[in-house]
């Protein structure tokens, strides 16, 4: 049975016995295309240099100052520093509207190149010459060759990359009109010798383009998390540009800062001084509102009007009081006038009675009451004096009692007055709350719009100090520097990489050619997937034989070739077949020219060596190679005796050189029906009387499956070796061969590997192979082999 097991290693590109090294030593073996592909990627790489611009990296480091925020808002914000957004300065500063004006300010969109050798050089400033072309626009471009002729006039050769067929000569400085528009060359101070002769490209791009240039040129970078520093860096062809356009993006943005400050500024005190004139006129018809409210109120504030309000009422207050205690004690001395209990005594005195002669007359009562009682102590109540004095006290009794009662009426009438009084001023003082509501919306009114005014009179102070003093947002750092050493093209970066790029292209190559070729390349792929024996590999070889027939193999020879039939004859004796050693040996194949023919020949002069009688018969009978190989073409041969026209086989065979000397049969006249001559008994007859004649029999047969002839000689085999080349048989169809092995069809089977490429993949022979030639021929022999 057939070992599945191997069928599926055929798929794939190595068998199970696969080493690195194996993969190593293929890759060896095409070691000349690793050396052309580096010297040809290598020297284009080297050529790209040699051509390519010299790059420069300038760099500028600057700091964004914070700014004091806006005059008006600043209060609001309660900051005087507004913070910065670094992203936002960063896309600023890269902004094409920015790099709209920077670039026609220093000058970026014209580009003047000389070269040297196979390099161009960007002279900027250094030019000889400004060409200017009168008329354009910044969207417009472009570019021709100019060449200073002497101290007075240049050359154009070329315009918009087209050679003039016929130049125009101009004067400097001097417009001149040409078919494509006026145009101005002026000489600038390095105009002279040295440029006499030479052609100077000067090319104008849109403004549009220029800008998507320097933007992609353009990098910046943020120095640390915590600061407002900024790197500014741009690679160009010229340092000096480079430097000249990092300080012109400072400048030109600091400009339109500034510009922009100054129209916030003037913007804002418009504002202000409008303001002013409004805040003005509120102000005085607030200051007329507190003028008319003055007036209202006899001049006096609300607060004024309520202190006098609150006195008013204390006072009117106070003076009730007092009335009422006056006519209190007038009452009480009327009811103790009127007690008859008491009318005998002596009335009360001091009592502090207001109004009236009422006291004066308590105490003229009091003295004619003492008086009396006086004159009464000597016991004469008849004395007239004393009667006089009763009469008086009577009297005095009844004027007091009269003058009290018209006291109390007094006072009741005066009540009445202070409590009048009274009312009114309470309702006064109701009143002032609304007047003090009045005043204070009034005050306030006044308040607001006169501190409003004198913040805007302080502000429109601010306004104009800020405008004057025109401090930049962008502070500059570390000032940009000329660079004389470039950063690109590197000739070591460069070469490496074409060496680099040459070695992938070898190792993809290879690895293409090794995954996409489906053939067999090694003896471990035959071995892994057959189970038929291995008999030897032949070497390849390109060398011519010395006999011309295709011999490589020597007596004595010590090279590859003859050592791999040395070990083909010796392992061929070894495949006996029912204990006999093979005499008959049949070379076949799946296709033609795999070999068979070479192998016939070398193996018949293998065995020659050890003085064995050989002799080789062509059984293609459809092409006869080994007969033209031998120069035997057209003798009489197979054909002839297997027909009948010649029995006698001694008729057939010829002589030829080959090794020690060996028989050859030829082919014969080529016949029109092969299958019937070779199943005539015949081919049997012939081959055992060779075998009688010769120690070995060896067969130049044909493919297997192509035609039949091949199936049909096998009876007459004793020993088929199947020829397998390298590079020439599919995998796939090593399957089909086990098949053959196990069912027989082909007697003996050996297989033999041809064509076998020594240090190609899987293989490195022990012994020597032998070069003739001296170095230079080796070399050319290892390309020969592609």
């Amino acid at each position: 049975m057939i070992r599945n097991s191997k069928y599926i290693n055929i798929r794939g590109t190595w068998g199970e016995n696969f080493h690195i090294l194996d993969l190593f030593k293929y890759a060896l073996g095409y070691w000349y295309w690793l050396v052309l592909s580096c010297i040809f990627f290598g020297g284009y790489y080297y050529y790209r240099y040699s051509k390519s611009l010299y790059v420069y990296r300038d760099k500028e480091v600057v700091m964004i100052k914070k700014q004091s925020s806006a005059p008006i808002t600043s209060a609001f914000l309660q900051s005087a520093e507004s913070p910065v957004n670094i992203k936002d300065e960063m896309l600023q500063l890269q902004s094409k509207e920015l790099l709209r004006q920077v670039i026609p300010y220093m000058g970026g969109d014209k580009s003047y190149k000389i070269s040297k050798g196979l390099r161009d050089y960007e002279l900027y400033t250094d030019s000889p010459v400004e060409v200017i072309l009168l008329g354009e626009t910044s969207l417009s471009g472009y570019s021709l060759k100019v060449e200073p002729l002497d101290g007075g006039s240049v050359l154009i050769r070329e315009w918009q990359s087209k050679k003039l067929e016929k130049p125009f000569k101009l004067s400097l400085n001097k417009p001149t009109r040409l078919p494509f528009g006026e145009l101005l060359v002026k000489g600038s101070p390095h105009y002279g010798t040295p440029y006499y002769g030479k052609s100077i490209r000067v090319e104008k791009l849109p403004l549009e383009r220029s800008v998507v240039y320097f933007l992609g040129q353009l990098k910046i970078k943020h120095l640390g998390e915590d600061t407002s520093v900024l790197e500014l860096s741009i690679e160009d062809s010229s340092s000096k540009r480079g430097v000249s356009f990092l300080k012109s993006l400072v400048a030109v943005y600091n400009a339109l800062y500034l510009d922009d400050k100054k129209r916030i500024a003037q913007s804002t005190g418009e504002f202000i001084a409008d303001r002013l004139k409004i805040v003005e006129g509120e102000l005085s018809g607030v200051e007329q509102k507190i003028e008319d409210f003055k007036l209202s109120n006899q001049g006096m504030d609300a607060q004024s009007l309520k202190s006098l309000s609150l006195s008013e009422q204390g006072e009117n207050k106070s003076q009730g009081m007092k009335i009422d205690m006056d006519i209190s004690l007038l009452e009480m001395l009327s009811s103790y006038l009127k007690d008859a209990d008491k009318s005998k005594g002596l009335l009360p005195s001091n009592m502090g009675l207001s109004g009236g002669n009422i006291e004066q007359q308590i105490q003229a009562y009091n003295s004619f009451f003492l008086k009396r009682n006086r004159l009464m102590e000597g016991g004469n109540n008849k004395n007239p004096v004393v009667r006089d004095l009763d009469a008086s006290l009577v009297s005095l009794r009844q004027e007091i009692q009269r003058s009290l009662d018209h006291s109390i009426r007094g006072l009741v009438q005066r009540r009445r007055q202070a409590s009048a009084l009274e009312q009114r001023a309470l309702g006064q003082m109701l009143k002032v709350p609304s007047k003090e509501r009045e005043q204070y919306s009034i005050y306030r009114s006044h308040a607001v719009k006169e501190n409003l005014y004198l913040y805007l009179l302080n502000k429109r102070e601010e306004n104009a100090l800020n405008a004057a003093i025109g401090e930049a947002k962008l502070h500059v750092v570390d000032h940009a520097v000329i660079s004389h050493v470039p950063i690109s093209p590197n000739i070591l970066i460069s070469v490496f990489t074409g060496l680099g790029i040459g070695f992938l292209v070898w190792v993809a190559l290879l690895l293409l050619r090794l995954f996409l070729n489906t053939t067999v390349k090694s003896r471990e792929e035959i071995e892994s997937a057959l189970n038929i024996p291995f008999l030897g590999e032949i070497p390849y070889s390109r060398s011519k034989s010395e006999s011309g027939m295709g011999v490589f193999v020597y007596h004595t020879g010590k090279d590859a070739l003859s050592e791999a039939f040395r070990i083909l004859r010796t392992n061929i004796t070894f495949m006996v077949n029912s204990g006999i050693s093979p005499q008959v040996i049949t070379y076949t194949s799946f296709s033609a020219g795999v070999g068979k023919t070479f192998n016939t020949l070398n193996l018949a002069a293998s065995f020659s060596y050890m003085k064995k009688r050989v002799v080789l018969v062509d059984l293609d009978l459809r092409k006869g190679t080994l007969s033209t190989r031998v120069g035997l073409e057209g003798k009489a041969g197979v054909s002839h005796y297997l027909s009948g026209l010649l029995r006698d086989i001694n008729t057939v065979i010829y002589h030829r050189e080959i090794g020690l000397g060996v028989d050859v049969i030829p082919l014969g006249a080529i016949a029109p029906n092969p299958v019937e001559l070779l199943l005539s008994k015949h081919l049997d007859e012939l081959i055992e009387a060779l075998k009688l004649k010769y120690d070995y029999v060896i067969v130049d047969g044909v493919p297997m499956g192509i035609v039949a002839d091949a199936n049909i000689i096998d009876r007459i085999s004793e020993l088929t070796l199947f020829i397998i080349r390298e590079g020439k048989l599919d995998r796939r169809m090593l399957a089909e061969l086990e098949n053959i092995y196990q069912e027989r069809k082909l007697s003996n089977l050996g297989i033999v590997f041809n064509g076998v490429r020594i240090g190609a993949f899987g293989y490195g022979y022990g012994y020597g192979q032998e070069l003739k030639g001296g170095l230079w021929s080796r070399f050319l022999r290892m390309f020969r082999r592609v």
